[in-house]
């Protein structure tokens, strides 16, 4: 009896680093520190990625299976990050705003029965 199968996966990141006071050892062994040069970047960081995947699985006879499978990765990194306080919902929908790579793959089992 042939069966169908659609499974969909999503998988949501958000990531930030926020930094202040780099500093560095100022001797070995010790608990004192020194303030680290001037940095010509900033340090902090704010990326978002939203990845997700559907896998259509269709056993159109016993042994016998075709995959339909579509990924798409929709990441975002942002050189502002005047306030890169943590906020996951509002991260989230901003993700899913950008560009995406898509993916699409076809693969097909049969079974030969010898």
């Amino acid at each position: 009896m042939p069966s169908l199968s659609l499974q969909l996966f999503a998988q949501p990141f958000v990531t930030t680093g926020d930094y202040g006071a780099i500093k560095e050892l100022a001797r070995p062994r010790s608990y004192e520190f020194s303030p680290y040069a001037d940095l010509e970047e900033n340090p902090d960081f704010h990326r978002r990625s939203l990845r997700s995947n559907a896998v259509l699985r269709w056993e159109y006879r016993p042994g016998s299976t075709l995959f339909a499978v579509w990924q798409q990765s929709r990441d975002r990194a942002f050189d502002d990050v005047s306030d890169p306080r943590f906020r996951p919902a509002g991260d989230l929908s901003r993700a899913s705003a950008a560009d995406g790579d898509n993916i699409f793959l076809i693969k097909l089992n049969r079974w030969f029965g010898l």
